[in-house]
């Protein structure tokens, strides 16, 4: 190695250790001092959150009065199967559309203790209200579930989806009492 690549490198770690040391000598003059700065974000919205309609407010379904006897076997308890609508508006954008990994949604309310039911207040715990799909599977309270099992239509423009689920009323397994019932279902729906 010839003496002017010698001289080379030490210039060089000579540069490098300055360097160091005027770094170390401004950040720590500036220690506990405060700094100012602008962040900027942009972007575009691409879809705008779904406005959900139903027939009235409270989506109000009542079935008939029945006896002790319409409900004993469960062939008589599939006869009181109700349909329910829940239809979104203005979902479709060119980024979104209904699929199992980003369309949820989520029923909640009090569950029965030994069946995939809801239970209804009343005069006794012994009724409770089955919650099922467009296929006519039971949900389970609390479990989220995709969308896309639940639409009965949408428009061709994706800006309409009607979701179709059925309520049928369940024996709970604890004594029944007549009266009359009623329960408060809520659902979520979550999607990306």
């Amino acid at each position: 190695m010839s003496i002017y690549q010698r001289i080379g490198i030490f210039i060089v770690e000579v540069v490098i250790v300055l360097i160091s040391f005027c770094t170390l000598a401004y950040s720590s003059n500036n220690f506990g001092m405060k700094h100012v700065g602008v962040a900027q974000m942009t972007g575009n919205v691409v879809s705008t959150p779904c406005s959900i309609r139903m027939k009235d407010r409270y989506q109000l379904i009542s079935f008939s009065s029945l006896t002790l006897d319409n409900l004993s076997t469960v062939v008589q308890r599939e006869q009181t199967l109700l349909p329910f609508d829940i239809e979104l508006h203005d979902c479709g954008s060119v980024y979104s559309r209904i699929d199992t990994k980003t369309w949820t949604i989520q029923f909640q309310g009090q569950p029965a203790e030994n069946i995939s039911a809801f239970v209804l207040q009343g005069p006794s715990q012994g009724l409770g209200v089955a919650l099922l799909d467009n296929d006519k599977q039971v949900l389970t309270p609390g479990q989220i579930y995709p969308l896309y099992n639940s639409v009965s239509h949408q428009d061709k423009a994706g800006q309409i989806l009607v979701l179709r689920y059925f309520l049928q009323l369940e024996l709970t397994g604890k004594p029944i009492k007549e009266g009359n019932y009623n329960g408060l279902i809520r659902f979520f729906i979550n999607y990306q």
